[in-house]
């Protein structure tokens, strides 16, 4: 199960929601967030709008917790931001795919390549230059 579908999916209501985040019945109310957007054939840019905003609310409101509980400060994290921006070859503020050029495997160590990076993480061998 996905992020977004822990906090959208259309199968899950509010209070089995509840129960998977929580381990009970109490918590706040998810209620809004039981409903996937339903998609008509004609209608499929509003219906992914719809779930970018909604995954933009559930990454802002991670954010916020932890910032508040004191976990990570904001310059902590726009600098994490850049460095993981920065794993796909590309500084464009955005998390991309594997790149044609990235092996599945490092042909230096033999280790797994993990599919968000440019680099060996076990032996720093890059793939994009």
């Amino acid at each position: 199960m996905n992020l977004f579908d822990m906090f959208f999916g259309a199968e899950l209501g509010a209070a089995e929601a509840k129960a998977r985040l929580f381990g009970g019945s109490d918590g706040p109310d998810l209620s809004l967030w039981s409903q996937r957007p339903q998609t008509a054939s004609n209608d499929k840019l509003g219906a992914c709008e719809t779930r970018v905003g909604q995954l933009h609310l559930v990454v802002a409101a991670l954010i916020r917790s932890l910032v508040k509980q004191g976990t990570i400060n904001p310059t902590e994290l726009s600098e994490l931001m850049k460095e993981i921006d920065l794993e796909d070859g590309k500084a464009d503020g955005q998390l991309g795919e594997r790149g044609p050029d990235v092996p599945e495997w490092c042909p230096t160590c033999k280790a797994r390549v993990a599919r968000s990076k440019t680099f060996c993480v076990f032996c720093g061998r890059r793939f994009v230059s």
